[in-house]
């Protein structure tokens, strides 16, 4: 079972919710393999909890597994929370980026890691990552991956793919294309050179960005008295936006976390993948 990011920490937060909530309304904005929810499950076993997540094969992983059986499916993305979800939330997580399951499986083309199609939707629909390099200028490309990717080569990678004369159909083609352009033969160890260019474009493929940015005021808006939102984000852009929306909110009605909690150096031992990791909280704190 897949243990999530500061899960301790997430633990805490909802247990000193719990005095203070009225009713248990819970959305899990990105279920993934059930992290969350099974927190949220231990600590409030009548919990009414909606599950969300725009990857098919997460919510048919849940419904397979019945210790969910009472659980509530969206196969969505969670900024449609509030078309399913008609009454105020006791709480709402909010685990941003990709999956730990859409990394390991080659064929999602999410990692350089694996030999995969360049993919990258996690609602495997719409435009693609190699439709995205194929259809979009190298003008546009610098762009996206100043943008998204905080690459400071940005133009000179956009030059780079965009008169590469080589195919640019898998996730190694493109890991190659970058790290030939560089001089390097391969990249086995350390900050791989393609990193900041598979972010972006995961990013823009998925509207990442623009998604959270809808999704934050609804949310903090639709939080019952004393009720809890929690977000996880993994990079400076996510993080970003989740203080400037959770510090613009006033006061005198809310509490939410000064700075964010990361995790601890056991932790990131443990998982690697957490070492990046930055939690947020608000509370609406007004009857």
């Amino acid at each position: 079972m897949h243990t999530p990011v500061l899960s301790k920490e997430i633990s805490f937060l909802l247990n000193s919710a719990l005095p203070f909530l009225s009713s248990f309304t819970f959305v899990d904005g990105t279920f993934g393999r059930g992290g969350h929810t099974n927190i949220v499950l231990n600590l409030f076993p009548e919990n009414k909890i909606w599950a969300f997540d725009r990857d098919p094969e997460a919510i048919d992983w849940g419904k397979s597994h019945s210790e969910y059986q009472s659980v509530f499916w969206v196969n969505d993305c969670f900024s449609q929370f509030d078309c399913y979800v008609d009454q105020r939330i006791s709480g709402m997580i909010l685990d941003l980026g990709v999956s730990s399951p859409q990394l390991d499986q080659a064929e999602r083309g999410f990692s350089f890691r694996f030999c995969g199609p360049l993919d990258m939707r996690m609602s495997k629909t719409g435009l693609s990552a190699k439709d995205l390099l194929k259809n979009t200028s190298e003008k546009e490309l610098s762009h996206i991956f100043w943008t998204y990717g905080q690459e400071r080569r940005a133009r000179y990678f956009a030059k780079v793919i965009k008169q590469y004369k080589g195919p640019l159909e898998t996730t190694t083609d493109l890991a190659t294309c970058i790290c030939n352009s560089l001089g390097i033969r391969r990249k086995t160890f350390g900050f791989h050179p393609a990193t900041r260019i598979f972010q972006a474009l995961r990013i823009v493929v998925n509207q990442e960005l623009e998604v959270l940015s809808q999704t934050l005021p609804k949310a903090i808006s639709a939080l019952a008295p004393f009720g809890i939102l929690i977000v996880i984000s993994f990079h400076s852009l996510e993080d970003g936006i989740v203080k400037r929306a959770i510090q613009s909110c006033p006061k005198e009605a809310f509490r939410f976390s000064k700075k964010p909690l990361v995790p601890s150096n056991l932790e990131i031992k443990q998982n690697p993948r957490a070492r990046s990791a930055k939690m947020r909280w608000i509370q609406r704190w007004e009857k």
